[in-house]
């Protein structure tokens, strides 16, 4: 007899109020959702799912609904972190060998790697931008 683990549901994303009430999900499906980050005016999530079977960059515009994936790269995209206009995300790809800090529009065009060397994991802005 060969056992399946259960994937029904894995890692899902709700958000709510700070009090507990008017919880909505956002995401229902058999794939991890992970490291959410909202754009500073808290109307889009910008978060990774494997629902592809590949770490990719989601967004979901949080007044509309609306969800795009926004790259779409072989290896791992992760970590999405919001620039303070909201028009660009910082993230982590290993999509040129390892792990390294790239930065895009925030509609997933003109990806640039802006490290490089050992790994680095956990981008976040620094100072003006």
């Amino acid at each position: 007899m060969k056992l399946q683990p259960c994937r029904r549901h894995l890692l899902e994303l709700y958000i709510m109020n700070a009090d507990g009430t008017n919880k909505r999900r956002l995401t229902e499906n058999k794939a991890l959702e992970l490291t959410p980050s909202f754009s500073s005016d808290g109307n889009k999530l910008a978060y990774v799912s494997n629902i592809t079977d590949d770490f990719e960059i989601w967004v979901t515009d949080l007044t509309t609904g609306d969800t795009q994936q926004i790259t779409d790269s072989e290896g791992i995209d992760t970590c999405p972190q919001w620039s303070k206009d909201n028009s660009k995300i910082l993230f982590t790809s290993n999509r040129s060998g390892n792990l390294q800090v790239w930065l895009m529009d925030a509609d997933g065009t003109s990806a640039r790697q802006l490290t490089s060397g050992p790994a680095s994991m956990d981008p976040s802005w620094k100072g003006s931008y």
